[in-house]
């Protein structure tokens, strides 16, 4: 499979040829914030290969976590491994993070890792993936993220173990 993320500026197409799915980052912060989104979408292909003209385009794999609905809000994560691991280390660390991820992001109805295997743009960060969450409701991400502030520090903790920086938008999906 094959994920697009489309810079400002890059439309989305049209046509069927705009992804099987489609990320859209455009949900408020459902905590308050203003942020400043890196892409405003993001387009997974499984058999059509990618060609949006200037999108930043990788070969991904599916690792999922926890199966259910797709939410009305979602939490999007691009992740940057950290300098001094390899990507097969820091794979292996997310896959330990897995089970942690799923009991502290209790209200989270679903949760998917793409893991980006290959970088097929000259341009573009490399991201090690993208995490996905879905939630019901902003209500639900807010309230179902963490259960409290020794959960944030437990998170934060093991992420700090294999991240080095996480783009975080808040969208929703269609299909």
């Amino acid at each position: 499979m094959e994920i697009e993320l489309l810079p400002s500026g890059i439309e989305v197409p049209s046509d069927s040829s705009a992804g099987d799915i489609v990320w859209l980052a455009d949900q408020p912060s459902p905590y308050g914030e203003s942020p400043s989104y890196p892409y405003h979408a993001m387009l997974l292909y499984h058999d059509t290969p990618a060609q949006t003209p200037g999108a930043h385009r990788y070969e991904a794999t599916l690792v999922t976590g926890k199966e259910g609905p797709v939410g009305a809000i979602l939490l999007l994560a691009l992740i940057q491994r950290r300098d001094d691991m390899s990507f097969e280390e820091s794979f292996r660390h997310w896959d330990e993070h897995i089970p942690l991820a799923v009991e502290i992001h209790h209200k989270a109805q679903r949760y998917r890792q793409f893991r980006f295997t290959r970088k097929l743009s000259s341009d573009g960060p490399d991201y090690l993936g993208l995490a996905v969450l879905d939630f019901a409701s902003p209500e639900a991400m807010r309230t179902g993220s963490f259960r409290s502030e020794d959960d944030v520090a437990v998170i934060a903790a093991d992420v700090e173990e294999f991240v080095k920086t996480t783009d975080v938008m808040f969208g929703s999906e269609r299909v």
